[in-house]
């Protein structure tokens, strides 16, 4: 943020008395959380045109996303394919009327997860139910085989 934002009063933002300090690149802070500031400041402050407008700033750095997915991915491919089990495969429009009741597309919005009316379904072809065996990548700890019973997956026609 710069000076040019004015306070309540109309005076241009201050500079806290740290980042004023760790703004100042010439000089490496003797306080080692404002040196740490000034490093983790310095790239923004040498490529800002004019760095002495600047009144607050804040750096961060993110995690590097892909390298997590890797490892997603290689404990993918060392597991054995996933074991499928299928229940129940809903086809027809009375096996679908069944599940979700028969309503036309009334275009009323969300989902109706008590049930309390039919949902329109004309955009199903198929209701797939069964179990499938996959890796969790949530726990904390390495990745377990997790069993879980799917929800029907509804597949578009």
């Amino acid at each position: 943020m710069t000076r040019a934002v004015k306070a309540t009063d109309g005076t241009p933002l201050a500079r806290a008395s740290a980042f004023d300090v760790a703004a100042h690149l010439s000089a490496t802070p003797a306080d080692a959380g404002t040196a740490a500031a000034q490093a983790s400041l310095r790239p923004l402050l040498e490529a800002y045109p004019t760095p002495d407008d600047l009144a607050v700033a804040t750096v961060f750095r993110t995690e590097h996303a892909t390298r997590g997915m890797q490892a997603m991915r290689d404990v993918v491919a060392a597991t054995p394919p996933a074991l499928l089990s299928i229940d129940r495969n809903f086809t027809t429009a009375g096996e679908l009327d069944g599940l979700f009741g028969a309503a036309p597309a009334d275009q009323t919005p969300g989902l109706d997860e008590t049930a309390v009316r039919p949902q329109p379904h004309g955009h199903v072809a198929t209701v797939i139910h069964g179990t499938i065996e996959l890796d969790s990548f949530v726990a904390a700890t390495a990745a377990t085989a997790a069993s879980s019973t799917s929800t029907p997956t509804a597949w578009p026609r």
